[in-house]
Formats: C-alpha cells, structure tokens, sequence
C-alpha cells in the first residue's frame, strides 16, 4: 500500500521505453510541472525492475511493447517487487487486449502517447495520489467494453457490493470517477487518512486487486448512476 502523500509532495516518475525520442518527450511533458522529477529513464521492462530495486519512485511510466521483457512482464515483477510504485502504462492503444492484460495485473492505469501535456501531467499526479490514470478514450473504452457485460454481471456485482456500508457505497461512487483519495475526502469532507482506510476494506470486502476493477463493479452494479 502506497503511503499518505501530500499534494506538495515531490512525485518521483520513472519512464521505460525504448524510443529514446519518446522518452525525451515525456520527460520534458513532466518536468514543466514543478512538483514532478524524473527520477530515472530506462529502455526496457528488465532494465526498470532492476532500477525499482535499487531506487524509489511513485509512479512508473511504461511502454507495452519493448525488448528483453515487455511492459506487461515488468508490471507483474513490479507488482510484486515495488508494490508502493504505482504502474502506469503508456501505449499508443493500438491493441485493446493490452488494456485487459495490465488492468488484470495491476496497472494504475493508462495513458496514451498521443495525450496532450495537461492529460499527461494530471495521469501522473492522479496515480502518485491513489487515483486512476485513465485517458478519456481508454476510459470510454472500459465502459463499452464492460459495459455489454453488465447484464449477465449485474446481480452478482449488487450482491458483493451491498455488503459494503453505506459510507463505503458513498466513497466506491466517487471513488469509479476516477478520483484519488485527496479529491474523495474532499468531496465527502473527510481526511485523506479516513478515506484510504475506507478505500482499503471496500477492496477488501468486494475481493478486487486494484481500484480500476473497484470502479469497474461499481458500473455494472450501477452504483454510478
């Protein structure tokens, strides 16, 4: 479990891929904001788990497909080796069966190359804060994937949710927005403390691995309206 951060907090970003083009992009996107350091630039999946063992970052972003071991390899090895390090992928979405591999590994979320600097810089800081970094296309995309489901998923989803309080109900709501912990308590008037304790036993409870399947249920349930 990531620890408590504050939003003036310096976010510590690694970026993995082997265009080196791409690479010098993304850094010069991130470090406009004052609050983000690259902290290290890798060309490969194997090349960043040996970085992540050796230094500290809060979030990774990473390429799918690379050489010596992809992007899905490596967030599996991450999620296991730097399990405060939140995964971020980044992809030109030209596969959407990627999305389903790395949602069901443990990614924070994803980001497209072709994001604009603000979608870009905001993606880091939401998945530093506990948040989802999802683009609004793969966003899109993850309701019309899910959303066909629904129906076959639906009773299932109301009965593993409707073991959640009330207030558990009230934060996952806000929670399948896309909002971190910060912007939740926030909108609820709660500490960022209170709410990542609420976050953590409605996980728990509903019995999934990262809050994109959190939000996920929270849609076939209709619990999002």
């Amino acid at each position: 479990m990531r620890p408590e951060r504050d939003e003036r907090d310096e976010i510590r970003v690694l970026l993995v891929d082997d265009d080196a083009l791409a690479l010098r992009t993304v850094c010069s996107i991130l470090e406009s904001d004052e609050a983000i350091t690259v902290a290290g630039q890798e060309p490969d999946g194997l090349a960043a788990c040996r970085w992540a063992a050796e230094n500290r970052a809060d979030v990774a972003l990473m390429d799918i497909r690379m050489p010596h071991r992809d992007g899905l390899e490596a967030l599996r090895t991450l999620r296991t080796t730097a399990p405060n390090l939140a995964v971020v992928m980044l992809t030109t979405f030209s596969r959407t069966a990627y999305v389903e591999q790395a949602l069901a590994a443990g990614a924070a979320g994803f980001l497209l190359k072709t994001a604009g600097p603000e979608e870009m810089v905001m993606g880091v800081r939401a998945a530093a804060s506990g948040g989802m970094a999802l683009s609004p296309r793969v966003a899109r995309w993850v309701v019309a994937t899910y959303g066909p489901r629904a129906a076959d998923h639906t009773n299932e989803a109301t009965q593993r949710i409707a073991a959640l309080t009330e207030r558990q109900r009230h934060i996952l709501s806000v929670l399948a927005t896309g909002a971190s912990n910060a912007e939740i308590g926030r909108r609820l008037h709660l500490s960022e403390g209170t709410v990542k304790g609420y976050v953590s036993d409605l996980m728990l409870v509903l019995q999934v691995r990262n809050r994109v399947e959190a939000a996920i249920l929270a849609h076939q349930a209709g619990l999002t309206g």
